[in-house]
């Protein structure tokens, strides 16, 4: 999870450093990114209250993990190896997955 808050920093910043002013498709990009990734965390906080003896880290990491290449966050690891002790289940990735396309379209 801090792996994929650096890189996600480290975008931000190069961001507004201007590095993206010539590119405004890849600045989209980056957005959208961000949007996605920040109801990602409201997620798997509401997940979190949910379970007994859970280590959050796994939950936030399950979320952004198991729906990288759906939602297309490059910011986050590809892979994890606690997937099974996160709680999240495949219900709450599809229905994670519909809540963001949702909020994304109505706002």
């Amino acid at each position: 999870l801090t792996w994929n808050n650096l890189r996600k920093t480290l975008l931000v910043h190069q961001a507004s450093e201007g590095l993206f002013d010539n590119d405004t498709g890849a600045l989209l990009s980056l957005g959208r990114e961000m949007f996605r990734l920040e109801i990602l965390e409201d997620i798997a906080r509401d997940k979190v209250r949910t379970l007994h003896f859970v280590d959050e880290i796994e939950v936030y990491l399950a979320f952004q993990t198991m729906l990288a290449e759906k939602l297309q966050l490059s910011t986050a690891v590809k892979e994890m190896r606690f997937y099974g002790v996160s709680g999240v289940t495949a219900n709450d990735l599809r229905t994670a997955e519909a809540m963001v396309r949702s909020r994304e379209e109505n706002e």
